[in-house]
């Protein structure tokens, strides 16, 4: 974790997807792993790629998962972005795969080839 700044309520880091994916490897068992990124947990950042999908969850559509692909040279190394705002998933909606998005999302999963981030914001 590099630097850290509150904004509100929410914790923001500045850590890229990379960076916690690739501190999630440095670990040989699942709880020495589980245990070392748990700091991470709750805490919000900032993201941005392109698109490589969005797709509903949900039958009543209420929330938006969107997936990018920080380096296009890893495409194993995903990140999914969970959106519930109803005004950003209507901008959402029409976007296209390989559109840009700029994000803030907060830390619910981190595995060694995909982070989760919920409560997602689009920043303009």
């Amino acid at each position: 974790m590099r630097t850290i700044a509150a904004e509100g309520e929410k914790i923001v880091i500045s850590a890229s997807p990379r960076f916690l994916m690739d501190s999630r490897r440095n670990y040989k068992t699942k709880i020495e792993a589980d245990a070392a990124m748990a700091r991470y947990g709750g805490k919000w950042i900032d993201i941005e790629g392109k698109i490589d999908d969005i797709s509903f969850l949900g039958s009543q559509k209420e929330k938006l998962s969107v997936t990018i692909v920080p380096d296009r040279r890893k495409p194993l190394e995903i990140v999914f972005l969970y959106f519930n705002n109803q005004e950003f998933i209507k901008r959402l909606t029409v976007l296209s795969h390989g559109d840009p998005i700029k994000a803030r999302g907060k830390i619910e999963s981190i595995t060694s080839y995909h982070i989760g981030l919920e409560d997602c914001e689009l920043i303009d």
